[in-house]
């Protein structure tokens, strides 16, 4: 993150929190959009609360929505956020994901993320939807521990119910299963990357793909969606260290 020169500091309120999936280990946090705050899909922000240190988050919500969302683990022993309370916030910060406006939509649009990194790419989804980009044509290669643990699971499941490919690898103690939150949601064994082996993309020709988790997961996304046919140029990382060193 930056270190140079101070980051201005925006005071803004929580205006609603919520479990983001079914066993609650994770919260959305929805923030009051501060005047003038404007930031690109999968960015990041500081944010701190009162006698706390900051904390860094991707920004789950696309920029032109009328609120900030965040994705926030409920494990961090942290007090519970709660409706009303003032917070700071500073940034964005981060190359984040080139948008999907002005008509610049690729024939496809390939998604993967693991664990809190999901809600860089919902940034990235809702950002595309919102620009005209159809469902039909939107990828998502998600991975978590358990379904149970599915962020923004009833948003996915309405993603696949309007045609979008939806994958979600589990990684500890599941089995391959078409259950959990959503139906048309497809749950496998295993992490993203392999996913990307063992389910061939729709199609890789004119496919965008973007990345977010941790370097050595976006290197294994990477490498698999090369071997997939994937142009090297469409593949964006939301953390790659070149990214990181630019925060």
């Amino acid at each position: 993150m930056p270190t140079s020169s101070p980051a201005p500091r925006l005071a803004t309120e929580v205006l609603n929190v919520a479990p983001a999936c079914a066993n609650a280990s994770h919260v959305r946090v929805d923030l009051k959009r501060p005047e003038g705050f404007r930031h690109g899909p999968g960015q990041v922000v500081e944010l701190a609360r009162a006698g706390g240190a900051p904390s860094y988050y991707a920004l789950a919500s696309a920029p032109g929505e009328a609120s900030l969302t965040l994705l926030i683990r409920a494990d961090t022993g942290a007090p519970p956020f709660s409706v009303g309370e003032v917070v700071t916030l500073a940034g964005p910060w981060g190359a984040g994901f080139t948008a999907c406006g002005d008509g610049a939509h690729p024939e496809r649009l390939v998604l993967c993320a693991i664990g809190s990194a999901v809600g860089a790419v919902r940034s990235a989804w809702r950002e595309a939807l919102a620009a005209g980009l159809d469902a039909t044509r939107l990828e998502l290669r998600l991975g978590v521990r358990a379904a149970d643990a599915l962020p923004f699971h009833d948003e996915l499941a309405d993603l696949a119910a309007a045609g979008a490919a939806v994958t979600v690898a589990l990684s500890r103690g599941a089995e391959p299963n078409t259950e959990g939150p959503g139906h048309a949601v497809r749950f496998v064994s295993g992490r993203v990357q392999s996913t990307l082996i063992a389910a061939p993309l729709r199609a890789a020709r004119g496919c965008a793909a973007r990345l977010a988790g941790n370097p050595e997961a976006e290197d294994a996304m990477t490498t698999a969606l090369l071997a997939a046919g994937v142009e090297l140029g469409a593949i964006e990382r939301n953390y790659s260290p070149d990214q990181r060193a630019a925060r």
